[in-house]
């Protein structure tokens, strides 16, 4: 199967290939990669069926085709197509462009993995850090709060965007007057948040972001001490140098901060063992404020 790091590379370095299939939950990276895969040959055609726009391309034409991508979502006829010879039938075809095919259930993605293993990608939900690096890169007028509250505020990439760009459409003076809990209610979002979030705004320490997430943790707050004592050994992975999605933030941190993080969080767990929920909630802030420290101070310097 071709993985996300091989196709994005490809059509974000305007070199795609002719053939991708596209499958996984995240509709809104699949979006993206046709967004840019339009701007790069200049148009864009939706089509009803796949072996159609192949038989086009197997067509003597006394005008030529021009460069174009062709977007078919969901071709069931397609599926059942699929066999042993269908790579290599793809492989013969002299594709003007780029022929972008888009499946979303699990059964689905099996078959075209088995038949197409070449083509097929399976594009999953991405984590807020990501989903804010993304939108970063769409929406490069739109100010960074808004970003992440986009990624904060929403279940995943494709509702971020549409967020974005309701907010980049709206009045830049009225965005400025309005605190997050005004914006989530003019928006109609429901407003929640995830231990995924969590991990970001601890990994780059930043303290408002987490102390918003926190305000909208609407579960039993106790295993967020897991997800900091994750966090940690997340951070212990990027400093040794091996690959983590969080490794930009390597250079605010040092196996001490680390190693005292996880103590305090440790700590701060068992006492935990004999408190109300409130109180867990104090406890976690009081984490929370230790990561804008550096260093971050022994637990013995603070007993």
């Amino acid at each position: 199967m071709a993985t996300i790091q091989e196709i994005g590379s490809q059509i974000l370095g305007n070199t795609p290939g002719p053939f991708y299939v596209f499958c996984g939950s995240e509709y809104g990276v699949k979006l993206r990669y046709i967004d840019i895969l339009t701007k790069h040959y200049g148009q864009c055609v939706t089509s009803a069926s796949v072996n159609e726009v192949l038989n086009m391309m197997r067509k003597k034409r006394l005008v030529p085709l021009q460069p174009t991508v062709y977007v078919v979502r969901y071709d069931e006829t397609f599926l059942e197509s699929l066999g042993d010879k269908t790579t290599q039938e793809i492989r013969q075809t002299k594709i003007i462009g780029t022929i972008v095919c888009i499946y979303e259930q699990a059964k689905h993605q099996t078959k075209l993995m088995k038949y197409l293993p070449d083509f097929t990608v399976s594009i999953d939900k991405i984590s807020p850090q990501f989903i804010v690096k993304y939108l970063s890169e769409e929406f490069t007028t739109l100010d960074h709060r808004y970003l992440e509250f986009a990624a904060l505020h929403t279940q995943d990439y494709n509702a971020a965007r549409l967020l974005c760009l309701s907010l980049s459409r709206a009045s830049k003076e009225s965005l400025r007057s309005m605190s997050d809990e005004q914006l989530a209610e003019a928006f109609g979002l429901m407003a929640s948040s995830t231990e995924a979030q969590i991990k970001q705004g601890v990994l780059s320490r930043n303290f408002d972001y987490l102390i918003r997430v926190l305000d909208r943790f609407e579960d039993d707050p106790g295993p967020l001490y897991y997800t900091i004592l994750s966090s940690m050994m997340e951070a212990d992975k990027f400093l040794d140098g091996r690959a983590s999605d969080f490794k930009k933030y390597a250079n605010i941190w040092s196996y001490e901060d680390v190693y005292h993080m996880f103590v305090h969080t440790y700590n701060e767990l068992k006492r935990s063992r004999s408190r109300a929920s409130g109180d867990i909630m104090d406890s976690l802030i009081y984490l929370f404020s230790l990561l804008r420290m550096s260093p971050i101070p022994s637990p013995e310097v603070l007993s």
